[in-house]
């Protein structure tokens, strides 16, 4: 609901634009935005599993969307005329028909700091996420800080920098700023805080 709230209230998309997330879990947050701009088209790049949950989810709330299923994108050669009020869902594997693709909107909350630095950069400096209008991103400042090497990558919060960019918006994400988690470091098992805390941007292309 938070992260909704924000791409809605500073207008990060709008009625017949697409939106393009990268690990969309199980299709919340666009479901929620969906609502109040039904006729975005949504395209949503994930594993097969939580493709197949956000199918469930989506197509139970908007039944009257073109719901474009992995089968069906497999067979494009690549994905660039959209047709309004579609749900596209989008392979990993098939990321790279998205390049020609102009989005308004293309996020990623929290999954880019878990990958190694190879595979982000696959993403991040696609034609994509080049081109497109708007990025919003909630990520780890560091992915894996020194004292607990919580994923096997060195990506931080410089890795982010995008030249043809600017910053619109800058904070601490708040949620994780709350957690205690449970485990062990330097042999002592109690509850902490997160390793690193997540940081909330958003860049939209320079003019």
């Amino acid at each position: 609901i938070y992260i909704a709230n924000i791409i809605l209230k500073k207008k990060l998309i709008n009625e017949s634009n697409i939106w393009v997330d990268i690990g969309s879990f199980y299709g919340g947050i666009q479901g929620i935005v969906k609502s109040k701009q039904q006729d975005i088209s949504l395209i949503l790049v994930d594993f097969n599993h939580q493709l197949c949950r956000s199918y469930v989810y989506l197509k139970n709330l908007f039944p009257d969307a073109n719901h474009m299923l992995p089968n069906k994108i497999e067979k494009m050669q690549e994905i660039k005329n959209i047709k309004k009020n579609s749900i596209m869902y989008v392979k990993v594997s098939e990321f790279d028909k998205l390049s020609n693709l102009n989005a308004d909107l293309v996020s990623n909350f929290f999954s880019f700091g878990e990958m190694k630095r190879n595979v982000f950069f696959k993403y991040y400096e696609s034609n994509l996420l080049n081109k497109c209008k708007n990025i919003y991103l909630i990520n780890r400042f560091v992915s894996s800080p020194f004292f607990e090497q919580t994923y096997d990558t060195d990506l931080n919060i410089f890795d982010y920098d995008k030249n043809a960019y600017e910053q619109k918006y800058f904070d601490i994400f708040p949620m994780h700023h709350y957690f205690n988690f449970k485990r062990s470091i330097f042999g002592r098992n109690t509850k902490r805080p997160a390793s690193s805390p997540y940081f909330e941007i958003i860049l939209s292309k320079k003019n």
